[in-house]
């Protein structure tokens, strides 16, 4: 049995007896908890990676939306500066570390080139924006002294170059092209994918919802025709007199010269403006992936993902075999929420795996299956499976 001291029952019961006091209102939290500004600077730790270079992150505990020019992964803990924000998003760039004040010199390894001569470098762990006035090499490693800085980049000039780490065959005399250089400074880095292409200049495909997927269809089309994404590839066409001059007009590259009046801004080989740098970007990456990626709204308030690569690019195809394609689309409807097709084409043979956010929204894709296909044979295509899963 344990006993309670004679004291501590005394002091409960005067706690019992005494009148209770009213109970004052707590106070909500401070709503501006994450009232972060332009130029202040924070920490953010990457949770997801979203669409359009935008990223979930964990900020001062909270889940926020990041906007970021630079690419960044699951896990990464980045030390950020705000350059703007909005409704959904705060807009960050990588701060510069606050020991780097100029006369103090550092070492780091170039990550990545990206416009106006700046890099993204690799300062042991840390990551960080330099601005170089030399030509430098991806992976090489410096030892530079700061001559000034800004709230996210670093200038700098080369005391030493140190080489690549674990490569010790690089050939002093390696000079690159200005084409080369500039090919180089819009190339994402390995495994990262450029800025979705901005299909119908950023705007809903459709005013309204469409009462029946036929059609979308054309307003899909023409958003790729026009997207850009293939202009040279027009021009030479229209050279041949196989495209009309109006239909190239209505590309990104052919607006940007005609809207350019004085003739010093028009457009000039060594020069990407910064409107088209994301196009150019994505031009290369797909002919190098063969791949399209968009992200935007096929009707107002109605996100889409939508993806388009070809099937092994690298391989050589017999002169009986068809190429294949593979497309993935993403929506999320109001009454079956996210939704996901995979469809791969070869020629006129398709195969179709869907995929719905829960069991109820799977069956009522299954119930459409017999419209689905009659719709494709219509059009000549013959289905050579179709699956439906549920996302639970």
């Amino acid at each position: 049995m344990v006993l309670i001291p004679p004291e501590a029952g005394i002091q409960a019961r005067s706690l019992l007896d005494s009148p209770l006091q009213p109970i004052s209102p707590i106070q909500g939290l401070p709503s501006d908890l994450l009232d972060l500004q332009p130029g202040q600077a924070f920490s953010a730790r990457i949770l997801q990676v979203l669409p359009s270079s935008t990223y979930r992150a964990l900020v001062a505990g909270r889940e926020v939306t990041l906007a970021l020019p630079q690419a960044a992964n699951p896990g990464d803990t980045l030390e950020l500066v705000v350059m703007d924000r909005s409704a959904k998003a705060i807009m960050a760039q990588l701060a510069a570390p606050p020991e780097l004040k100029p006369g103090n010199a550092f070492t780091a390894v170039i990550q990545q080139a990206l416009p106006d001569n700046i890099f993204r470098a690799l300062m042991g762990d840390k990551p960080l924006l330099l601005r170089l006035s030399d030509p430098v090499n991806m992976g090489e490693e410096l030892e530079m002294l700061v001559t000034g800085r800004s709230e996210s980049v670093v200038s700098a000039n080369i005391l030493n170059r140190l080489g690549i780490p674990g490569k010790s065959d690089s050939y002093p005399y390696t000079s690159l092209s200005q084409a080369a250089q500039l090919i180089g400074k819009l190339l994402v880095a390995a495994g990262d994918s450029p800025e979705a292409a901005p299909l119908n200049g950023g705007r809903p495909l459709l005013t309204e919802p469409p009462r029946a997927g036929a059609d979308l269809t054309p307003h899909l089309m023409q958003a790729v025709t026009q997207s850009g994404l293939f202009y040279e590839s027009h021009q030479a066409q229209w050279v041949q007199g196989k495209l009309p001059a109006v239909a190239l007009q209505q590309e990104p590259q052919a607006r940007l010269v005609a809207t350019s009046t004085p003739p010093s801004t028009s457009l000039q080989p060594h020069m990407i403006p910064e409107e088209l740098r994301p196009l150019v970007q994505q031009q290369l990456d797909s002919v190098t992936t063969q791949r399209m990626i968009w992200h935007g709204e096929a009707w107002p308030q109605q996100s889409m993902e939508w993806e388009i690569q070809r099937d092994a690019p690298e391989r050589s195809y017999e002169a009986e075999e068809l190429p294949a394609w593979s497309s993935r689309l993403t929506v999320t409807l109001p009454h079956l929420g996210r939704v996901e097709a995979q469809l791969r084409l070869s020629g006129n043979n398709l195969q179709i795996a869907l995929a719905g956010a829960n069991t109820r929204a799977a069956e009522d894709l299954r119930s459409q299956i017999p419209v689905l296909t009659d719709s494709l044979a219509a059009a000549g295509i013959s289905v050579l499976s179709l699956q439906v899963r549920n996302g639970d």
